[in-house]
């Protein structure tokens, strides 16, 4: 009898419910030249985020290559440090379910914004442009 087996042996006399994966038992070790290439590549990518910062790229083009550089720094420390990478795929799925979200709802919410603004911007200057009582 393996011991995963006996665990949820021991788990069922007591009444007790517990799922047990063979894979996720144990914490997942990661090499230390792994850990510190991510981290230099983290590094590495927030100098790059400082550069080009100081470059004028245009207006929409600085906080595009901004996103994308923090995108890119977010899944590495998913990946890596959080141990995604190694996790159950499932939970992969859930988590770029939920990036997609995001972008679409925060793309929405942008697309809705320019459609109305002509509208916002005749109302807030006809409110400056109004003497006050």
């Amino acid at each position: 009898m393996t011991e995963s087996a006996e665990r949820q042996g021991t788990l069922a006399a007591t009444g007790q419910h517990q799922i047990v994966a063979d894979d996720h038992a144990y914490a997942h070790t990661i090499s230390t030249r792994l850990m510190v290439a991510v981290y230099l590549a983290l590094v590495v990518l927030t100098v790059t985020t400082v550069a080009v910062a100081r470059v004028e790229l245009g207006h929409p083009w600085n906080f595009v290559v901004a996103m994308v550089i923090a995108s890119v720094k977010a899944g590495l420390v998913v990946a890596f440090f959080m141990h995604l990478v190694w996790d159950r795929k499932f939970n992969l799925l859930l988590f770029l379910n939920a990036i997609l979200f995001l972008i679409l709802f925060l793309g929405l919410s942008l697309n809705d914004r320019s459609e109305y603004q002509p509208s916002i911007d005749a109302f807030e200057s006809a409110q400056t442009a109004a003497p006050t009582p």
